[in-house]
């Protein structure tokens, strides 16, 4: 089991080419809407457009909200105390709460760009730079 939860997970998405399943025989109608419902050409257009990390509200928080505790002397106390309540909160206020710190990591940190995230429903999406 320990060997399993260690493991990173990789999935293997199966296209059906066609209703007969008869080989060397494509219905493109058929592929194109297995991968459209599967959520791969959304992921392709994520990728393609530069945005590699894709984090839920509450795990960017969780992960990053120490930065900005670091990084401008006498924003520790309340930066800990402000974010930490929204790790447990609904997507929309983890929404709120995650754009509100991509806005000061634009102040605290200028190599970050505007340009270089985006807001989603219950992601934010992170361009790596290169």
């Amino acid at each position: 089991v320990a060997k399993i939860s260690a493991a990173d997970n990789h999935y293997v998405r199966c296209v059906k080419p066609n209703h007969g399943k008869i080989p060397g025989e494509h219905c493109a109608s058929m592929v194109r809407e297995q991968l459209l419902f599967g959520g791969v050409l959304e992921a392709v257009r994520i990728r393609r457009e530069g945005y590699s990390s894709r984090l839920p509200f509450h795990d960017f928080l969780h992960r990053y909200s120490c930065v900005a505790t670091v990084r401008q002397a006498g924003f520790r106390q309340r930066a800990a105390n402000s974010w930490r309540p929204m790790l447990a909160t609904s997507d929309n206020y983890n929404g709120r709460a995650a754009e509100d710190l991509m806005q000061r990591f634009l102040v605290l940190l200028p190599e970050i760009k505007s340009a270089d995230f985006v807001m989603g429903k219950t992601k934010i999406f992170l361009k790596v730079a290169a």
